[in-house]
């Protein structure tokens, strides 16, 4: 049996919010490392993917929580929060 994107948009559908996250985490890295290339001969290109993907990471997390708003801080704003 073949997956297809409309079955995988179904199934993330089903899933709560922490579940959104949790699944965002695993996303995240392996869309970073399929979009860039990560060249061996410098070691600012790797942080700079990495900071692109958390930007990336936190912009899909307040998407998803202006989705389904709730009553309690977001991931994002409590990582911002924690970061300064």
């Amino acid at each position: 049996m073949q997956t297809t994107f409309e079955e995988v948009q179904r199934l993330v559908n089903r899933l709560t919010f922490l579940e959104k996250i949790r699944l965002l985490e695993y996303l995240i890295p392996i869309i970073a490392r399929s979009a860039t290339p990560i060249e061996e001969t410098s070691d600012d290109v790797g942080v700079n993917i990495l900071s692109k993907a958390w930007e990336e990471f936190f912009q899909i997390g307040e998407a998803i929580a202006a989705a389904e708003p709730s009553s309690s801080e977001t991931l994002t704003s409590a990582v911002m929060t924690m970061r300064r």
